[in-house]
Order: structure tokens, then sequence, then C-alpha cells
């Protein structure tokens, strides 16, 4: 007979934080299109462009377009191709490494993909392949 486990036991073994992170892709993108439906492109666009990584504004001093271009996508495939990588790779890294692992590993991996576009593209960037890639990393490692 197998024992029973609590309610409160499944859900400490949810991957919690991946849940957060696609919630944050989607919200962002969400505010996107909700932008672009009721204030217009250019609301829209101006909302892109603030989070983008874009060189030259990093290089006067937004060094939060580091982060922040993680959590913006160029369109609904590009969200939903990186939102289905970290649903498959979130849980594995979460769950071999633990929630705040995890975070440390998404977030620095994703940070180095950034700095790693600036300092070799002047292109405007954005997404989370850094981030997924530096999951994909620690997967490997740990394997």
């Amino acid at each position: 007979m197998e024992p029973r486990v609590s309610r409160l036991q499944k859900m400490k073994d949810r991957p919690r934080l991946t849940y957060l992170v696609l919630a944050a892709n989607l919200s962002v993108y969400s505010v996107g299109v909700y932008l672009a439906l009721t204030l217009g492109a250019d609301e829209s666009n101006e909302f892109f462009f603030l989070l983008a990584k874009d060189s030259s504004a990093v290089a006067a001093g937004e060094y939060w377009r580091l982060f922040s271009a993680n959590f913006l996508h160029a369109g609904v495939l590009h969200l939903a191709l990186n939102c289905f990588a970290l649903g498959q790779l979130g849980p594995q890294v979460e769950g071999a490494f633990g929630s705040a692992r995890f975070a440390f590993i998404y977030l620095s991996a994703g940070l180095s993909g950034s700095l790693a576009s600036f300092l070799l593209s002047d292109d405007i960037t954005v997404g989370a392949s850094g981030a997924l890639f530096g999951l994909l990393g620690a997967l490997a490692a740990y394997f």
C-alpha cells in the first residue's frame, strides 16, 4: 500500500518558481497586447523598446534592460516556444536543484546571455534563450 501524501506536500513539490516565470512571461506579453489594443501600436512599441536590450541604451546606463529583455518576446510563436521550453526544462531543474538555485541559474544565465548580446551585437534583442540554455546546461551538468 502506498503512503498517503498530503495536499500540502504535493503543493510543496510543484515547481512554483517555474510557474511564476511562465506567468511573468505571459503577463509581460499580455501588457504589450493590451497596450496595442487599447492605446495603439505606438504605445505598444514604446513599451517593447523600453524593455528590450538596446546596446546603446545599456551603454548609456540603462542596465536594467539586461534583465527585462529576458521577459519580453517578439511575437506569439517566440513566446510559445520559450514557454514550452521553460515548461519542459524548468520543473526538472527546479526539482533537481531546488527553487532558490533554479532562480539563481535562470536569472544569472539570462543576464549572462543579455550581457553577451550587449558585448557582441548592437542589435536590439529580446527573449529568454540565454536563461533557457542556462537551464539546459545545468541539467547536462547534473546528469
